[in-house]
């Protein structure tokens, strides 16, 4: 395993947000493991009560990027989950023992943010940029936005919607006068 992290956001592989592990290894050993690991992460998801697991592989020379969704508030157990499926899908016919299971659920209910993640839902459906990490809930941008600490987002009728919005935004890139454009 040479990296594991999570995706909260659109990226290269989807628009779902899920959780990344990348791996070295040769064509020949990460064709014996790939099957199984799919296998044990759609197992290991299902038990967690992720439903519809997306399971993407992107190999390149020396190894691979293993690409796995997952509910947006448990990305951090989702990067676990693939880890533990890596690890397991060196071990012919071999799984994940049921402590490994156990601490991967805990992990996982630990992380877990209900009502932060219906909030971000409701937002996103009045077109209100929205997102959950780990420094809490995020409504809005700027003076029109909210933030709650990891499990103190309101109740959805708890919520004010008014003043909480969108802020113009834009983009400067280039090689040379960012920073003269930007001021």
């Amino acid at each position: 395993m040479l990296d594991s992290k999570r995706l909260i956001g659109r990226h290269c592989f989807g628009d779902a947000p899920g959780a990344l592990l990348e791996v070295a290894g040769d064509d020949e050993t990460l064709t014996a493991r790939i099957d199984r690991f799919r296998s044990l992460v759609v197992d290991l998801s299902a038990q967690l009560g992720w439903s519809e697991v997306a399971v993407t592989v992107a190999r390149h020379d020396g190894g691979a990027m293993l690409v796995a969704t997952a509910p947006e508030d448990r990305l951090y157990a989702a990067t676990e989950v693939l880890e533990a499926a890596w690890i397991a899908s060196a071990r012919e016919g071999g799984g994940v023992d049921e402590a490994e299971r156990e601490r991967l659920r805990t992990f996982a209910d630990e992380e877990c943010d209900p009502r932060g993640l219906a909030l971000v839902q409701a937002a996103r459906e009045r077109g209100i940029p929205a997102h959950l990490d780990e420094s809490g809930t995020q409504v809005g941008l700027g003076r029109r936005g909210r933030h709650w600490p990891p499990g103190e987002a309101p109740a959805l009728d708890d919520l004010n919607w008014e003043g909480i919005g969108a802020i113009p935004l834009a983009i400067v890139t280039g090689t040379n006068g960012k920073t003269t454009t930007t001021r």
